[in-house]
């Protein structure tokens, strides 16, 4: 079960980038249109929804950790601040 949580990710993230790498170096049209145009649009949809996660999870693990007055918790204000101010 432990395949499918490290080395399946690990593999399948190879065999994208090494895809995407070959991509450039072939030239075949049909490759390259996938690879201009389709693959891009899933990549930005990819990456959107990681923004959101880690967006997510910071502001979770801090307002919880100064909920909590946890240790060093003053720097978790500091960080949802900054954040706040960046966005």
């Amino acid at each position: 079960m432990i395949f499918f949580k490290k080395q399946f990710a690990i593999l399948l993230m190879m065999a994208m980038g090494f895809f995407a790498l070959f991509g450039r170096f072939i030239n075949n049209a049909p490759l390259k249109d996938f690879l201009d145009n389709k693959a891009t649009q899933w990549y930005d949809i990819i990456a959107g929804f990681a923004i959101l996660l880690g967006v997510l999870n910071l502001i979770k693990l801090h307002t919880n950790k100064i909920a909590y007055k946890k240790k060093n918790w003053k720097y978790s204000v500091l960080t949802l601040l900054g954040f706040s101010i960046m966005v």
